[in-house]
């Protein structure tokens, strides 16, 4: 059924698209050049960010040991965080860049069999 409708569908739209080339180039505009900035307009060549980042993981991760228990590792949120980054753009195709990032830590807490050994 499908195929039918296709081979049917498929000159059409192809002879319609080839129709319609003519019309769509024609009523593109010439590339014209772009005007002069002026000294003033000139854009920054230093380009500073810095933020905050928050890690909220939520749940419990079921992880399996060598001896075949299964043991569960819950995750708690990471409230300190922080972003910074830095760019100098010295030609338009350099521009050397700094980032750094900090953050607290994942706190995880065990369970309280970890670690310990069966006797």
């Amino acid at each position: 059924m499908y195929s039918r409708v296709f081979k049917i569908c498929e000159p059409v739209t192809c002879r319609g698209n080839l129709a319609s080339l003519p019309i769509a180039l024609g009523a593109q505009d010439a590339a014209k050049t772009a005007p002069k900035a002026d000294a003033g307009d000139s854009p920054s060549r230093w380009d500073i960010f810095a933020g905050y980042s928050y890690l909220a993981p939520k749940g419990t991760v079921e992880v399996p040991q060598t001896n075949g228990t299964v043991l569960p590792f819950e995750y708690d949120a990471v409230n300190v965080g922080g972003l910074f980054s830095a760019s100098y753009f010295s030609t338009s195709m350099l521009a050397p860049r700094a980032n750094s990032a900090f953050t607290s830590g994942v706190r995880e807490t065990p369970p309280a069999t970890l670690g310990k050994t069966e006797r």
